[in-house]
């Protein structure tokens, strides 16, 4: 199920009764960390509060975590390595790849 509706309109309630009610496991995906954190003391423990990146990390984060872990690469390295070496050219303005930091 999915429920979509503005702030503050009880969306986080509503699932929580729902929840309540049911022996079945599911699943709420909360904006933020603090949501998550907020909503999994809300719903019973079947209810698995997570934010949408935390449950893509899950699934397939151990396939990059060496990539996640390594060293900061400044903007500017980034685009020389995918081949920006020249200045780019946008409106009136002329931007070296070194402007990129």
């Amino acid at each position: 199920m999915v429920l979509q509706a503005g702030a503050g309109t009880g969306k986080t309630s509503t699932l929580g009764l729902l929840a309540a009610t049911t022996r079945r496991r599911g699943r709420y995906l909360a904006f933020n960390k603090d949501m998550a954190d907020d909503a999994s003391t809300r719903f019973p423990r079947s209810v698995l509060c997570r934010t949408a990146h935390a449950t893509a990390f899950a699934a397939v984060g151990h396939r990059l975590a060496h990539r996640l872990s390594s060293p900061r690469q400044p903007a500017w390295r980034i685009g020389q390595a995918l081949g920006l070496r020249a200045p780019v050219r946008i409106g009136d303005h002329e931007i070296s790849h070194r402007t990129l930091l």
